[in-house]
This record gives C-alpha cells, structure tokens and sequence, in this order.
C-alpha cells in the first residue's frame, strides 16, 4: 500500500509540474499574442501583415530572435518554479534539469549553426530537442555532399541517430 501511495504521489507531482509548463506556455503564447495585437491596427489581419513584410526582414533572424525570447521566458518560467516557497525540494529538483536540458539544446543549437556557417558557409536555424533536431538552410536547393555535412555536423554536436534528423531547404 505504501509503494502505491508514493507511486499516486510521484504521478500527482508530475502531473502539477507537467500542467505549470503546460500554463506557462500557454501564457507565453497569450502575451505574445496580446503584444502583436498592440501592434497592429486593429482593422489589419496577420495575411496584410505577411504581405507587407519587406524583402530586406531576415526570417532567419527574425526566427532566431524569437526563439531567443521564447527561450529566455521558458528559463524565466522555470527559474519561478525553483524559488517558489511553494514548490517542494523534489519539484525544484525536476524544474531544475529541465532548465539545465534546455541550456544543453541552447548550445547544441548554437554550436551546430556556428559549425554548419563556418564550415560550409550557409546560414541556419537549428532546433534541438530531447530525441530529435530540425534544421533548416538558408538555400534554395541542397547538394546530398551538403546534407552529408550537415547531418555529420548535427550528429556530432547532439549525438543523435541520423533518423532524428530533418535538414529543410529554404528559399535564401
């Protein structure tokens, strides 16, 4: 019966942790949202909007500084968890990984786009998870000795199987 207990326990706390992260990424997309709408008059829609976006906006860096920001708020929502007097020591002792995985992926990320720049001289967004990366190349078309590269470099700074990977080609 004890065993069962600590077992429902361990779940509830899961659960808790699982649905703040769940809350927290929800509210990050509300704020986002709500601050996009400042923005913008009311009467333009987000198609007027992509239209009137000019050919000089990088969507790289515009991506990258997203995903800058998004980040910063997931470290910001983590780091809450950990100093919240209500937060017991095993929740703190979960956020706390969490928030070191997500620095690892940060710096796989930008270890492999450093490397994927510096070696084959092509811009890219890296996104790394857990068990998976995505990649995509600021060029129209790739050779298969650039995606040979590529998907060398990916494996080398995550460690990942090659079945995990997907590298994208994107108009430059």
């Amino acid at each position: 019966m004890s065993e069962k207990r600590r077992w429902n326990e361990k779940n509830k706390k899961t659960a808790v942790i699982t649905g703040l992260f769940a809350l927290m990424f929800v509210v990050g997309a509300a704020n986002y949202a709500l601050s996009k709408e400042e923005k913008l008059p009311a009467e333009e829609t987000l198609a007027e909007t992509a239209e009137s976006m000019t050919l000089e906006e990088d969507a790289f860096e515009v991506f990258k500084n997203e995903r800058a920001i998004s980040r910063q708020q997931q470290l910001s929502y983590i780091e809450s968890v950990c100093e919240s007097t209500e937060t017991d020591e095993e929740m703190k002792k979960e956020a706390q990984e969490m928030k070191l995985a997500l620095a690892a992926n940060m710096e796989k990320e930008l270890m492999t786009e450093g490397l994927i720049k510096t070696k084959l001289s092509l811009d890219s967004v890296v996104s790394v998870g857990d068990d998976m990366a995505n990649i995509v190349i600021k060029k129209t078309d790739l050779s298969n000795d650039e995606v040979t590269q590529i998907a060398d470099i990916v494996i080398s700074e995550t460690g990942l199987d090659s079945q995990n990977i997907k590298i994208m080609s994107s108009l430059g």
